[in-house]
């Protein structure tokens, strides 16, 4: 009787545990698809040849929302939503909608903080949340988090001493404008950079006359 009433207990553990496999399995096909059809588009049967791409701003980040509640590790889809929103809230700045900006800027935060936790090597990610934090008055912030989290790990991508540069240049703090004339600047007689992008190289050199002068 007890051995029974063990092989049905178990039964019915291994039904709640298929259910729930089921369940996080349709959840995770939908985002997926969805992020298919936000990144890439897909192909409408009804129209030979022709692609349906969602491209709404306000509409993919609604549907990234929803991916974090039903697939959570879907990081790239929280990746693009940063971008998508980080060029809404470009867009919103220049036209002065500020109610716009508002919302934009804090979705770009929001997701590409959620897309760094899970995959800190993205570079655009990467990109994306240091430009969100200078434009909301936190350059210090993107200033360290680029020198420890990118720079730290990826010392050898001469772009990512070009993005340091920018960020550094864009400071009115003494110390970070002679950490970009010494430390990512070669001395003026010498000509190794690491720094790759020329027309940098040349604001570089002439921010380190008046620097060092």
């Amino acid at each position: 009787m007890l051995r029974q009433r063990l092989k049905i207990f178990v039964a019915c553990v291994l039904v709640v545990i298929c259910a729930a496999s089921v369940v996080r399995a349709v959840k995770a096909s939908v985002v997926s698809y969805h992020y298919r059809k936000v990144r890439y588009g897909i192909f409408d049967h009804s129209a030979i040849g022709e692609k349906k791409q969602i491209t709404d701003q306000k509409k993919i980040a609604d549907l990234a929302r929803a991916a974090e509640k039903n697939y959570p590790e879907h990081y790239l889809f929280f990746a693009h939503a940063a971008s998508v929103s980080w060029d809404g809230a470009r867009t919103a700045r220049d036209r002065l909608e500020f109610e716009k900006f508002n919302y934009y800027i804090g979705e770009a935060l929001h997701f590409a903080k959620t897309a760094l936790s899970l995959n800190p090597y993205g570079e655009q990610t990467r990109r994306v949340y240091a430009d969100v934090l200078v434009e909301t008055g936190n350059l210090d912030e993107a200033i360290d988090y680029w020198r420890a989290q990118v720079l730290e790990r990826e010392y050898w991508k001469g772009i990512n001493h070009d993005k340091m540069a920018q960020l550094l240049m864009l400071s009115d703090d003494p110390e970070h404008l002679r950490e970009a004339v010494t430390v990512l600047t070669p001395p003026p007689n010498q000509n190794i950079w690491l720094v790759q992008d020329r027309a940098l190289r040349e604001r570089l050199r002439k921010l380190q006359k008046i620097v060092l002068k």
